[in-house]
């Protein structure tokens, strides 16, 4: 070996990957016959959905489950993430089917849930439930007597009564146990749950019930059931709030074009998170043969333009969800045709979209546009764009908590932030006239940290970005504080 002193170069802690947001992820406010209420709950499918929620019935005709339905069917082939609402008021939140076995105070009594939450509403008196020998145990079985015949839905085995609870609770997606008393477990009689009742939704919603989504990564929302100009302003407090998110409205059945400024003028604002929707449209209804409902279509439109047109055409959020090339399925019909005039003054004039039939292309929705009034906020992949930088900042700079504000932190930072614009530069993100440089720049030095951010225990980060189309630019603001980065867009 060489003698004497030897230098070597070792690489640094590298800048960060920044992984982008997922785009598929949706909330989504409900009313249903049955499930647990206030907490947020995923699905991935219809069938999630009809476990939690419950299916179509006669009973069940809320439009939530067909906007969810047409949700899934125009996002398919593609997978997405749905985060589901069902609110209730405080002291109104229903009551949970329940059967007891056995005699007072020895007793099990099974009470509709799902994976433990108790889930309240009139369908689950429809459940029956039983115990069986298992071997030398037990199993519980769950049935759904809904259609007039006994359909097995669930069976779990391996029950004893020391396992029954904690099993249910942890396996089941219809019901959860609780012994009492001495009782010992044995077999017992199928049986009808009874004495569920229904919670009271809010009327309007508020912040309440979007706070629940606070801790979810959602690109987009929205709460078909609620229409009114008060709901619409609690989901764009929210959205604006947020930062991150953009909600997905529609007018009420009733609303014509000569009362939609009337009615919803307050929601056109500088800047608005919201893409407003009119004409609703008539689906079948899967429980009456030939007859049809009447549902806003926010669930097909955000699965074939939100979800399908923009993972075909790259998974990018700056593709415009609008346009001839992709049609809204499962569509029967629309309330109003409007003429070419009409549709111009609703878009233009009165910032919402329209769905309309054509003729060889079937039911679409041609514009793009937010609830927005100055000409730099119109762009409804705009503001998804800005929402999933956002998401991309926040989800992956968290590293950067308790690093030292110092030219080589600031270097990596701006680096990893470069490096990741640049990709969704060549894209198509960002107006291409004059090259990166001249539409995307990143600044992380000693000019925006100075003494006084640095003795702040601060981290800042100034990006503007051109995008294209508008060619307007936007200034982010990234501050790294206790918790993560604050993320201010000017």
């Amino acid at each position: 070996n060489p003698i004497g002193l030897q230098v070597r170069e070792l690489a640094g802690p590298s800048s960060p990957v920044l992984n982008p947001a997922d785009l598929t992820n949706i909330g989504v406010i409900v009313k249903s016959l049955r499930g647990p209420v206030n907490k947020i709950h995923f699905i991935s499918s219809l069938k999630d959905y009809e476990i939690i929620f419950g299916p179509v019935t006669t009973a069940n005709q809320y439009v939530s489950y067909y906007e969810v339905r047409s949700l899934f069917q125009n996002a398919a082939p593609y997978d997405i993430n749905v985060y589901a609402l069902r609110p209730a008021n405080s002291g109104a939140l229903g009551v949970s089917a329940t059967i007891a076995f056995g005699t007072s105070p020895n007793q099990i009594t099974f009470t509709a849930s799902y994976y433990g939450d108790v889930s309240s509403g009139t369908y689950n008196n429809n459940l029956k439930v039983e115990v069986v020998a298992d071997g030398s145990l037990f199993k519980c079985n769950v049935y759904d007597a809904a259609s007039g015949s006994d359909v097995l839905i669930e069976s779990i085995g391996g029950l004893a009564t020391s396992t029954i609870e904690g099993t249910l609770q942890s396996q089941s997606r219809y019901v959860t146990a609780v012994i009492t008393g001495s009782y010992t477990l044995a077999a017992c009689t199928k049986t009808a749950l009874a004495s569920g009742t229904a919670p009271t939704a809010p009327t309007n919603l508020s912040a309440t019930e979007f706070g629940y989504f606070d801790n979810y990564s959602i690109q987009t929302i929205f709460a078909p059931e609620w229409t009114a100009l008060a709901d619409h302003q609690a989901m764009e407090v929210y959205c604006s709030g947020r930062n991150d998110c953009a909600g997905v409205i529609a007018a009420t059945y009733a609303t014509t074009t000569s009362d939609i400024v009337t009615t919803y003028g307050a929601l056109n604002i500088s800047k608005s998170f919201l893409a407003g929707y009119f004409n609703w449209v008539k689906v079948p209804n899967y429980t009456s043969g030939g007859t049809q409902q009447w549902i806003p279509g926010l669930g097909a439109i955000i699965g074939a333009y939100y979800i399908k047109q923009m993972m075909a055409e790259g998974g990018n959020p700056f593709v415009p969800p609008g346009g001839m090339r992709t049609s809204l399925l499962g569509i029967l019909g629309q309330k109003y045709e409007l003429s070419s005039a009409a549709i111009e003054v609703m878009v233009h004039t009165n910032a919402w979209n329209v769905i309309q039939y054509y003729k060889g292309k079937g039911f679409v929705v041609r514009t793009s546009r937010t609830q927005s009034s100055t000409s730099k906020h119109y762009s409804i992949h705009i503001r998804r764009s800005i929402n999933f930088l956002i998401s991309t900042f926040r989800n992956t700079l968290g590293e950067y908590e308790q690093r030292q504000n110092n030219p080589r932190t600031r270097a990596q930072l701006q680096n990893a932030i470069n490096l990741f614009l640049s990709s969704q530069y060549s894209k198509g993100m960002f107006e291409k006239e004059g090259g990166f440089e001249n539409n995307v720049r990143v600044t992380c030095d000693e000019t925006n940290n100075d003494v006084n951010v640095r003795q702040g225990r601060q981290l800042v980060v100034d990006i503007y970005m051109n995008f294209a189309e508008v060619a307007e630019t936007v200034y982010v603001n990234l501050v790294q504080m206790t918790g993560g980065f604050d993320v201010n867009v000017i």
